[in-house]
């Protein structure tokens, strides 16, 4: 008797498949960085809209900014 595989493992399939391609490192190392700057952004807004006087909270997010540009680098390098 021949077994098929069902809907629901082709899905499972389908699905990580899908992610793999997704998930590269070369995507993960494009997203970081604009993750982290929407991060800082969000910080930054939240400081300013609600008026917080706090030096502590507008360094976070400066610092999330910087951080952020420092990880996105052009791709020069791996051309060669």
């Amino acid at each position: 008797m021949q077994s098929f595989p069902s809907e629901k493992t082709k899905l499972k399939e389908n699905v990580f498949s899908l992610m793999e391609k997704l998930l590269s490192p070369k995507v993960i190392s494009a997203l970081t960085p604009l993750v982290i700057a929407a991060i800082g952004g969000t910080i930054g807004l939240t400081v300013i809209i609600n008026q917080i006087d706090s030096p502590q909270a507008m360094g976070l997010a400066s610092s999330a900014i910087a951080g952020a540009a420092g990880l996105a680098r052009s791709n020069d390098q791996d051309r060669e």
